[in-house]
């Protein structure tokens, strides 16, 4: 019986032994955020954006009244000069004909007093009086005309229709949208710089650039055309950006007001070539806290290697600039540099 134990024994021994064999550890890699070491003198920034038309309006009609003809509809081309819609214009006929028929008669009027009072045959006072009349039924005259012929309304520029806000035989009030109007070949790009970038503004040399969400893979020069130095909603400051780029066209590329795009901020400064810059958050002190480190990943085991840089001056809110101990094209975490050890595995996030 006791054989039979000590048997039974034995091989649960080699049974636990073979599964220990088989058993591999497993390797933890911790996933870390990285950061792509720039040159001081090419500093790009990157903001999403939205595209829209440099030139829109919303057009209305001065008088209210009931509309008769509504020519238009949403998304639709027009030309300049194009009807786009009418109001009924018999009530301003019918003014225009009270208006001009007592113009007509205190013109006669005047006309006659003019030559009465070379005489002296009428008094100063009725002379006056005629020519305040001649004048006031003129001014009515001249109203009444202008009232009908805003009777129709027209478009401004040729564009297209991106909104149609009523519908034929509708009531209408004076100043009530019609349609809103845009020019689809006159393009701008409207982005927000977050309030800790707005020192970014302040440099000499800078650039902008947009690459559409549709074409990615091309880059085209901007001007900065309007710039908020304020943040009415909290957000961020507004600006906005205008194509400066022979190679551009609406037409050739497709694009549309309401299309994605980003929008790249380039600052250029000759005099710091040898010097990198770095978000603060990369830093981690040295072993002995005399000095700043940051940990470089190296991508060819996958490992990081705590390495001492020397640190120069603030980069707006954000970063910091190196000016000895990193080249442009390394990669630094930027997350947990206090949860690292020399030699590490880690996995970069995407």
């Amino acid at each position: 019986m006791k054989k039979s134990i000590f048997v039974i024994l034995g091989v649960g021994a080699m049974l636990l032994s073979s599964c220990a064999q088989q058993a591999e550890p497993t390797t933890f890699q911790r996933p870390v955020k990285l950061y792509r070491v720039q040159s001081m003198r090419l500093f790009e920034r990157t903001y999403p954006g939205v595209v829209k038309s440099r030139q829109t309006v919303t057009l209305a009609f001065k008088m209210s009244g009931q509309l008769t003809n509504v020519g238009v509809s949403s998304g639709q081309k027009v030309s300049k000069g194009t009807l786009i819609a009418e109001i009924d214009p018999t009530d301003y006929k019918l003014t225009l004909e009270s208006a001009r028929a007592a113009y007509l008669n205190s013109k006669s009027q005047f006309e006659r007093y003019s030559r009465l009072i070379t005489r002296q045959a009428i008094s100063e006072q009725e002379y006056e009086s005629a020519k305040a009349a001649y004048k006031r039924d003129r001014s009515n005259y001249d109203n009444a005309t202008s009232m009908l012929g805003q009777t129709k309304l027209f478009a401004p520029f040729s564009g297209i229709i991106e909104n149609c806000y009523v519908d034929n035989y509708q009531r209408i009030q004076a100043a009530e949208p019609i349609v809103k109007l845009i020019n689809p070949d006159d393009l701008e790009v409207d982005f927000v710089m977050p309030e800790n970038n707005i020192d970014l503004m302040k440099a000499p040399h800078k650039e902008f650039f947009v690459t559409l969400e549709a074409y990615p893979t091309v880059r085209f020069k901007a001007d900065m055309i309007k710039f908020v130095d304020a943040s009415p909603d909290g957000v961020g400051v507004p600006v906005t950006v205008a194509f400066d780029d022979a190679s551009f066209s609406a037409a050739k590329y497709d694009v549309r007001p309401g299309f994605s795009a980003d929008v790249t901020l380039s600052i250029v400064n000759d005099m710091a070539s040898d010097i990198t810059a770095i978000p603060i958050t990369a830093l981690r002190g040295s072993l002995d806290g005399d000095a700043d480190s940051v940990w470089v990943y190296n991508k060819a085991d996958s490992t990081v290697m705590l390495r001492g840089i020397e640190t120069g001056e603030l980069f707006g809110k954000e970063m910091i600039a190196v000016t000895q101990g990193l080249a442009p094209g390394e990669e630094v975490v930027t997350a947990g540099v206090y949860q690292l050890v020399d030699g590490q595995k880690v996995r970069p996030l995407k």
